[in-house]
């Protein structure tokens, strides 16, 4: 045997733990797996479907992990994740379409006849001027979500805040009655008790 044949056996023979490695022109082991009798294989030459089961069965059992994991990649590919959801933005026209027409509906029906257009424009005024002045995104949030399964609010200036874009996307649609209001960021009003 030549040098390098050694280290390329050991590269290419990979199997599923389920199977015994039986070599083939590949490498690796292309016979039905032992535990499913599958025979699709990953480039790796893993069991397909035993590996879906496997990774299934790890992201159930370490759900922190899953989340952690998740939480770095997004935050170092936020330029591919960008490109993601501006490609299924535009190849998803009519469901962006319905999603933001239900908004808008959901909107305008949570808009009492006794609501000031006033204020809630000088709010959304607000969080516009915000953002020029600070060089960061400000959103209106409604402190009692429009829509949620735990609560619905209305749409009036009472239920409105001006907050910082990052803590609004990151308290999604929730809402959030034991939110100590001793951090400054949200009103006192939005926690329990007040």
């Amino acid at each position: 045997m030549e040098q390098g044949q050694i280290a390329y056996a050991f590269l290419w023979s990979f199997a599923c733990r389920g199977c015994s490695p039986a070599s083939t022109s590949k490498g690796f082991d292309m016979s039905a797996c032992k535990r499913c009798g599958s025979t699709d294989r990953t480039k790796s030459g893993n069991c397909g479907p035993c590996k879906k089961i496997y990774e299934a069965e790890w992201r159930r059992n370490n759900p922190l992990k899953k989340k952690i994991a998740l939480s770095n990649w997004q935050q170092k590919n936020r330029i591919k994740m960008r490109s993601f959801a501006s490609v299924y933005a535009k190849n998803n026209l009519s469901k962006r379409s319905a999603l933001t027409a239900k908004r808008k509906a959901q909107k305008l029906q949570a808009t009492p006849g006794w609501a000031n257009d006033f204020f809630i424009a000088e709010i959304y005024d607000l969080a516009q001027r915000r953002t020029k002045a600070t060089g960061f995104k400000w959103h209106v949030d409604h402190a009692i979500p429009l829509q949620s399964k735990l609560v619905c609010g209305l749409h009036v200036e009472h239920n409105l805040a001006v907050i910082p874009a990052a803590i609004n996307c990151s308290k999604s649609n929730r809402y959030l009655p034991d939110l100590p209001s001793s951090a400054g960021l949200l009103p006192a009003r939005w926690t329990k008790g007040n």
